[in-house]
């Protein structure tokens, strides 16, 4: 059995609750296409900050993989 944090967190942006700003913001980004390489996330103890890491993470890892090819990587590094 999941503990309960498990069970209930949300797994897309879409289902987030009660954090409409931070919510946009990330949407905004994702749309945009472009990802900065530090999120500073911050607030007080069970305001969701995990989740919107996780969501960010698997969401943005997407876009990422997308805008930089494995063939390019070379040319920024």
């Amino acid at each position: 059995m999941l503990p309960l944090f498990e069970q209930y967190r949300p797994k897309r942006i879409e289902d987030v609750v009660g954090q409409d700003e931070a919510v946009k913001t990330l949407q905004f980004i994702a749309k945009r296409g472009f990802v900065g390489r530090v999120f500073w996330i911050t607030g007080k103890s069970g305001t969701g900050k995990t989740t919107l890491a996780r969501i960010m993470s698997d969401q943005f890892r997407n876009v990422t993989l997308v805008a930089f090819p494995r063939d390019r990587w070379a040319s920024y590094v």
